[in-house]
């Protein structure tokens, strides 16, 4: 077989134009397949919209493909499944090539329970899937493939584990052209991202990984490129960002490295070397990796935030883990980085078998009394083939008949996270909710001064400038080009960090009601709503007019699809297709005028189930012919193809309903 091959990336949006990590790993198995030559296509579904098989249909017909490629990892597995699915629906001789750590951890498992995949490529994929396209072409057995599992004659069959890449310099850089980086950074907006694009109204931030691995073994964590830590040399890292600036005019990276600062001349070499270029980056560090002179050059740099993996307060639970780091470490790091004006960023998870009430205590206590670094409080999730996830497999808490479900759904049982702790079932529910309870509390409260609402985006959200008085440093900052996604009608608490000291502080946004068109209130929309907040609890927002009985309505775009709405749909109950920014405003104004939705429907899988003002968020493939159907989205062409292929009629079974500003 001569490989046509076509590398799929998963649709992880909900709505056109949301922000996702941008997924390098496939870009580099792109290149390699693409530097020996065998024929590659691609199709990033973040970028196409409408139902995923329809846009599928159309790549695989057009380059007449016979090899389907996709993967990531375990929290994807519904994602890589949709993917699958719809390529063996279009083309059932095509063959399916899934990767990353979904496989890599669980590779009988994950073939057993996925039969629409065909072969499985285990670890680094970049030579692996060389060989296999050259298998393939000169019809070789796929025995001789290292690092693969595959199916023949009804078994599995997992080859021989193939080596680490030792020189990772020979690795090509990732196609960026080909998973459509221009359209991902175009589109991006202050904020998307709290630990970096705060820093830039137009950022154009961009994923790197300078190194591979981590050698420490904690025990919560899994990596699927193996135990063996490997950096690029920095003239290769050089190169990939002068390419970046040159052809992408990028200006902030985020370094994915576990482990930037383990290597301390190479720190210092590349603070020289990244200073001239005027970039804003993102590190992740070990908090036993960084003094007050790493950290002075790397503020000099350009790094506003360092991610630390801190995990516990407790010297029992980190040694319970594996960390070989203490609470006395973390508190010097974390001090001497607020100090030096760079933001940080870290995590507690509570629920290690050492968890009891004792360690609880003494990590609660600690973050009440060091909220100034904004430390998020979560819990331990098992993932595939980590420590604590064989634990539980050994506990037979996780097993086969329940192992699908754990992986579907990102480490959650029956819709709870797992207890493997100390604590009781009911102590640790409790525990649970007052964890939740304290990290929504506000803690750090920014003084907010200006908020300008100077634009709508159909799907995303209102365009927003704001100027506030950060907690931290008491300096006023202004930020242009948000969008928080959305601005609720009770208000919402947002986090942003500040551009001065890096630090994060959170803002109560003065309400803007959902379920009231941006027109009918002109006069804070249009203007300027300013204020000295003295006390942002007292927070109160300006006056919003009963729709329900205004006039002008009836002058209005939006007031128009109401009627028409109205007109069409008679008696039968009425369903919104689009759960975006949208959608929701649309529920709101149909609610206003006395007409219910009974029904949502949304074209992303990761949906299905949730509600939206009571409303539950269902299959388009299982649209009720009895509903009236409104669509709410800016891909309203597409979605109405969609729906005339499920035989409903424009007009007569659904409408688009205008919504202007």
């Amino acid at each position: 077989m001569n490989p046509n091959i076509l590398l799929v990336v998963p649709r992880y949006i909900s709505y056109p134009g949301q922000y996702y990590d941008f997924p390098s790993g496939l870009g580099y198995v792109i290149a390699a397949l693409k530097k020996q030559g065998f024929s590659v296509g691609s199709v990033n579904l973040n970028h196409h919209w409408g139902p995923i098989e329809t846009v599928l249909r159309e790549h695989i017909h057009a380059g007449d493909y016979n090899v389907l490629c996709t993967g990531g990892l375990s929290l994807t597995y519904n994602l890589i499944e949709e993917v699958l699915l719809a390529g063996k629906g279009i083309c059932p001789d095509i063959v399916t090539v899934i990767g990353g750590g979904l496989v890599t951890s669980e590779p009988e498992f994950v073939l057993r329970q996925m039969p629409q995949a065909d072969i499985g490529v285990l670890g680094e994929g970049e030579r692996t899937i060389v060989e296999l396209a050259q298998a393939w072409k000169e019809e070789r057995s796929l025995s001789s493939v290292r690092g693969i599992i595959y199916r023949e004659k009804g078994d599995l069959i997992k080859t021989a584990e193939r080596e680490t890449i030792a020189d990772i310099d020979d690795i090509p850089f990732p196609d960026y052209e080909a998973l459509e980086l221009g359209a991902y950074l175009d589109q991006q907006h202050c904020c998307d991202d709290i630990y970096l694009s705060y820093a830039l109204d137009h950022p154009r931030m961009v994923p790197i990984l300078a190194s591979r691995n981590c050698p420490y073994k904690c025990t919560f964590c899994y990596h699927p490129l193996g135990s063996r830590y490997r950096q690029r040399s920095l003239d290769n890292v050089f190169e990939e960002i002068d390419y970046l600036i040159e052809h992408y005019r990028i200006n902030a990276i985020m370094f994915f490295d576990d482990l930037f600062t383990v290597n301390r001349k190479r720190v210092i070499e590349f603070c020289e070397r990244m200073e001239p270029l005027k970039l804003k980056y993102y590190i992740q560090v070990r908090v036993d990796n960084v003094d007050e002179e790493l950290l002075e050059l790397l503020k000099k740099s350009g790094c506003v935030c360092i991610s630390y993996g801190i995990e516990s307060a407790s010297n029992k639970v980190l040694q319970s883990m594996k960390k070989k780091i203490t609470v006395e470490k973390i508190e010097k790091a974390l001090e001497l980085t607020y100090q030096k004006g760079i933001g940080i960023q870290g995590n507690f998870i509570f629920g290690d078998p050492a968890e009891d009430e004792e360690t609880v205590s003494e990590t609660l206590d600690w973050w009440l009394q060091h909220q100034k670094y904004r430390i998020n409080l979560s819990f331990i999730r098992l993932y595939p083939k980590s420590e604590l996830y064989m634990l539980a497999e050994q506990k037979a808490i996780i097993h086969d008949h329940n192992k699908l479900e754990v992986i579907r759904n990102g480490g959650l049982l029956k819709g709870e996270l797992i207890n493997i702790s100390c604590l009781p079932g009911e102590q640790y529910h409790q525990l649970k909710q007052k964890v939740i309870d304290m990290d929504r509390q506000i803690k750090l409260p920014g003084l907010l001064k200006k908020i300008h609402f100077s634009d709508y985006h159909p799907d995303k959200g209102h365009v927003i400038s704001l100027q506030f008085c950060c907690f931290h440093c008491s300096k006023e900052v202004e930020y242009h080009n948000i969008i928080f996604n959305p601005v609720p009608r009770v208000g919402k608490t947002v986090i942003i960090a500040c551009r001065h000291c890096n630090q994060r502080s959170e803002l109560l946004l003065p309400p803007y009601d959902q379920r009231k068109a941006i027109q009918d209130y002109e006069d804070y929309v249009n203007g300027e709503w300013a204020g000295e907040i003295r006390n942002i609890q007292d927070l109160v927002a300006p006056p919003i007019p009963n729709l329900a009985n205004n006039e002008p309505l009836e002058h209005q775009a939006h007031a128009r699809s109401i009627e028409l709405v109205r007109k069409h749909s008679g008696s039968r109950p009425l369903a919104v297709f689009g759960s975006g920014a949208y959608g929701q405003i649309v529920i709101g104004l149909l609610q206003d005028a006395s007409m219910s939705v009974q029904r949502l429907y949304d074209n992303n899988p990761g949906r299905w189930g949730e509600e939206l003002f009571g409303v539950k968020i269902g299959d388009p493939g299982e649209i009720d012919e009895n509903m009236y159907v409104v669509i709410a989205s800016g891909w309203a062409k597409e979605i109405a193809a969609q729906l005339t292929s499920l035989g409903l009629r424009h007009g007569t079974d659904f409408t688009v309903f205008h919504y202007s500003h």
